[in-house]
């Protein structure tokens, strides 16, 4: 695995980190009194589903850029077998 890879693995898992639905009243209350927090309080529920998807995104993103050094120990078998929801014993 490349430097980068495991660079961009490390800054989408940051990313998900800061769109976490859950820190979603954290991040109203640091913008409590702007006009982003007004926009994001007023449309809560889209907000909601934003962050949710951007997460889910970041996540996807982070772990599969982390995956290929799992991968190459056991000719990709390991990664077919998480994305195929079965397990993979060494």
């Amino acid at each position: 695995m490349s430097g980068r890879a495991k660079l961009r693995g490390y800054l989408a898992l940051g990313a998900a980190v800061l769109f976490c639905p859950c820190h979603l009243p954290l991040l109203l209350l640091l913008l409590a009194g702007t006009t982003a927090g007004a926009l994001v309080g007023e449309h809560l529920l889209v907000a909601v589903v934003l962050a949710g998807a951007a997460f889910a995104a970041a996540l996807w993103y982070g772990l599969r850029q982390l995956a290929p050094a799992a991968a190459t120990e056991d000719g990709g078998e390991a990664a077919r077998g998480l994305a195929d929801g079965r397990e993979v014993h060494g």
